[in-house]
């Protein structure tokens, strides 16, 4: 089976396992798919292919290029002598440590572990069958119980009658897993498989003593990064050590840079004197590395982590992501390196859809009755994948006709240009992150509608300039957005400071302890986030039809009333809130997705409304220490997270009354 495989593929694990009348059927079968499910690359030879030089000396190749070697001895294991053969090699590359440090696990399937070592019950009938074939001293026969006899000191696991085999192999392919190289996760793969047959011949596998650099280029935002990750997981496994840093121009501290790349190499750094490139030369110049440096930007920088060629062994391949075309042009010159380049080009119109798709309704084409819209957001994203990752979650969850009303204005087209020159970006939470220079440019901009009267402007961040106007009751029309975050703790004594703002849409404030609750809230507020609001409840008038958010912790809130009709209502905290004992309904908010109530000690009930919320995709009411039960029924098809950790009385789960296909993660320690 094996007897085409070239030599210089690693393995992640190799599998020796009695085949015929063992467990290939059985619990190997259970092992290899549980490793295959977490990503680990197995050798299984499937045949148990005995005879041919060619045939053994491929499983010999597969055994020394494997970095865990698994066996799994059941009670005729020792009847095969191709077994036995593989054991004995296994033992002996373990000893030796060729090519790679060797990490050996035992699996002692319903066979007493002793019987092994010390050579009883089948392990000796088997033995003595050998020793009539090739005799009482053959020195085969002796290497075999030699090798027998050793398992007794190696790392091993013990499956008997009464062990749950599927939770064993899920054990140790979470082990296995935790000791590998870590690969890097890409969510949503669109238009890459095409895209690596084009970069395969550039990589010149067969050039098996060339060190090569492949410099992957293009604008912001095109898919550089994704690209090389998905390379550096399907490749990986063909090196002896790999290492993906993300985000190297970004990184200013080189030598945590070095380190982080050695380690990932598996080679252990002490507290002694660092030497930096002269320590990446003396430990990796003899072995065959993958090495990705993600959106690098100096050449300083590819000196320090790439200085030479003869660092690393031969075969070794790095890849270079960046923006800049000429980076790596005199490497070639200088030190030997081979280099290809690879441009990295917009999708097309097919695959900008598809990746749209993914991020704004979880599956690969429109959700019904919004092919248009989507055509409509493909377009003026012009095939860059980050602008379709944007568009995809600022849509997600929003009013679709508001959607339409932005994808009209030239909105869109500024957000591309920004992320084009890796001005903004998404986060792996799914956030939106902002580059410093644009954001003081806002600022700038804002401080530039009225120089000297901050109540002019729109927005309000300064905690000196809102407390002035505050106190002056300055207020305007004009003002959108107030944070109100003094770096220490400021009292105020005014109730009425929010009756004329009618456009206020975002009311942040932190650290800010107010004398009276607020007489009036403005019905135009979008995000209200007030740690420690004042009062018991919101004032009387206050409606705010398009609030999305409502972020209260540490309040004094009992919220006794329902909630009106928020059809934009996405998030509520109301964690550490002391005075609340229920939850009020809120069956009107349908697009709601996170309800946060964390240690709200006297908290007791819900509305049974919120088990069948259609968008609710987090809850979270951890340390409620009175409450018992949640609701009888529950039917959430969105439902990701759900945890009532240390609720000590809680002592009732709901029924769940309908199919839920999305993971759900529990947690109620």
């Amino acid at each position: 089976m094996m007897a085409n495989q070239k030599h210089d593929v690693l393995y992640d694990v190799f599998l020796s396992f009695k085949g015929e009348g063992g467990t290939r059927d059985g619990f190997t079968k259970l092992l290899y798919d549980a490793l295959h499910q977490k990503g680990i690359f197995t050798f299984k030879d499937d045949q148990e292919l005995k005879i041919g030089a060619e045939i053994r000396a491929s499983l010999y190749k597969a055994i020394e290029n494997s970095r865990i070697l698994m066996v799994v001895l059941c009670q005729n294991y020792a009847s095969s002598t191709w077994c036995l053969e593989e054991l004995t090699y296994i033992i002996d590359c373990y000893r030796n440590n060729q090519k790679l440090p060797k990490q050996v696990l035992i699996i002692f399937y319903e066979v007493e572990p002793s019987d092994v070592w010390d050579v009883k019950n089948s392990f000796e009938d088997a033995m003595i069958q050998h020793e009539k074939r090739f005799g009482r001293d053959s020195e085969k026969v002796t290497a075999w119980r030699n090798a027998l006899s050793s398992v007794r000191d190696l790392r091993s696991q013990h499956c008997n009658y009464q062990t749950n085999e599927l939770e064993l192999v899920q054990k140790i392919a979470e082990d296995t897993s935790s000791k590998l190289p870590l690969p890097v996760q890409v969510k949503h793969i669109v238009g890459l498989d095409s895209r690596f047959e084009l970069v395969k011949p550039l990589l010149n596998f067969e050039s098996r003593k060339a060190v090569l650099i492949l410099e992957i280029y293009g604008e912001g935002g095109i898919g550089k990064t994704t690209f090389a990750l998905d390379i550096y997981n399907k490749i990986k496994h063909q090196f002896e050590a790999a290492s993906f840093l993300a985000n190297v121009g970004e990184k200013s501290n080189i030598e945590n840079l070095q380190k982080t790349l050695l380690s990932d190499m598996g080679e252990k750094i002490t507290e002694s004197a660092f030497e930096g490139g002269f320590e990446i030369e003396r430990r990796l110049y003899n072995k065959k590395v993958l090495l990705v440096l993600d959106n690098l930007d100096s050449i300083f920088q590819l000196e320090a982590l790439a200085g030479r060629c003869d660092w690393f062994g031969y075969g070794s391949r790095i890849i270079i992501t960046t923006r800049d075309k000429s980076l790596v042009d005199y490497k070639c010159l200088i030190d030997d390196f081979i280099i290809e380049k690879y441009k990295m080009e917009e999708m097309n119109v097919q695959e900008s859809l598809e990746l749209f798709c993914w991020h704004a309704f979880d599956m690969i084409n429109p959700a019904k009755n919004f092919k248009v819209l989507s055509i409509l957001a493909v377009s003026y994203a012009k095939g860059v994948p980050l602008v379709l990752e944007l568009l995809g979650f600022i849509l997600k969850g929003e009013k679709w006709e508001y959607v339409k009303r932005i994808l009209n204005t030239d909105f869109i087209p500024d957000i591309r240009a920004l992320v084009m020159k890796c001005f903004i970006n998404i986060d792996e939470n799914g956030c939106l992150d902002m580059h410093d220079i644009i954001q003081d440019m806002a600022k700038q901009v804002i401080i530039n509608e009225s120089p000297k009267n901050p109540d002019e402007r729109s927005r309000l961040w300064d905690h000196k300039e809102v407390l002035e106007v505050l106190k002056e009751n300055s207020i305007s029309s004009k003002i959108q957005g107030i944070i109100l975050d003094p770096p220490s703790h400021e009292r105020v004594h005014y109730s009425d400071l929010f009756e004329n703002m009618r456009n206020l849409r975002i009311l942040i404030v932190r650290n800010t302890t107010f004398s009276s609750a607020p007489r009036c809230l403005p019905n135009s507020l979008q995000l209200l986030d007030w740690k420690g609001y004042p009062s018991k409840s919101f004032p009387y008038e206050f409606q705010p039809h398009k609030i999305v958010e409502f972020n209260l912790p540490h309040s004094s809130l009992r919220l006794k009333k329902p909630f009106k009709i928020y059809q934009d209502l996405t998030s509520i905290n109301l964690s550490e809130c002391q005075s609340i004992t229920q939850i009020p309904d809120v069956s009107g908010s349908i697009n709601l997705r996170v309800l946060t109530i964390d240690r709200c000690r006297k908290l007791v009930r819900f509305p049974k409304s919120i088990g069948f919320m259609p968008k609710l995709v987090c809850l979270s009411a951890s340390e409620c220490t009175v409450l018992e039960s949640f609701v009888p029924n529950i039917y959430l098809p969105s439902l990701e997270v759900l945890s009532f950790n240390l609720c000590k009385r809680f002592e009732h789960f709901p029924d769940v009354t309908d199919t839920m296909d999305k993971p759900l993660r529990i947690s109620m320690i």
